[in-house]
């Protein structure tokens, strides 16, 4: 089975560089977020990227301490959605988050193509960021992406370095996949 070479080694890495990367490389990962499908083409995500040193210094304030490392990024992403601006479907099937999913794999896949490390994380004060984005209150900011140049593990802490190099586990394929009914 062949998979493409993005998604086999797409990981969740934290060492990163501190090194930037040019505009026209966050451009591209933001163009791959852009093409992204979603329900009858309503496009519910927004980003809000900060790629200077100091901008990356000041949301990196917003992130929790487990999650410090993020500062070394090449730049960082607050992915936000209007769950208003996108399907809402019987049994609560609201499109907003799931189509601003895929934009977010579009760019971390991107990312990858690129050189570059994703890592999407849930470790952050929404507030925060909300107060430091200027992210309008009916807006859901779902999560933060961390953009960085490959770096050297042994500038993470003991505990980050032990994940670095771990094995990738995932459920046996036939734990999540039903065929014919469940």
């Amino acid at each position: 089975m062949e998979i493409l070479r993005e998604i086999t080694e797409r990981r969740a890495y934290r060492a990163f560089s501190g090194d930037s990367v040019g505009t026209d490389v966050i451009d591209r990962i933001v163009g791959a977020a852009h093409l992204a499908a979603s329900c009858l083409n309503n496009q519910p995500w927004h980003f809000v990227i900060y790629e200077t040193a100091e901008e990356i210094e000041r949301i990196s304030t917003a992130l929790t301490r487990g999650n410090q490392w993020a500062s070394k990024s090449a730049f960082l992403a607050a992915v936000v959605t209007d769950p208003e601006a996108d399907c809402r479907l019987s049994h609560n099937r609201d499109y907003a988050l799931f189509d601003t999913g895929m934009a977010v794999e579009n760019m971390m896949l991107q990312a990858v193509h690129e050189g570059l490390y994703a890592h999407p994380m849930a470790g952050f004060d929404p507030d925060a960021v909300r107060e430091i984005s200027q992210v309008p209150e009916n807006f859901t900011i779902v999560a933060m992406v961390a953009f960085g140049v490959p770096g050297d593990p042994a500038d993470l802490d003991e505990r980050l370095q032990k994940k670095e190099g771990a094995p990738r586990v995932r459920k046996p394929v036939e734990e999540v996949i039903h065929r014919k009914g469940w």
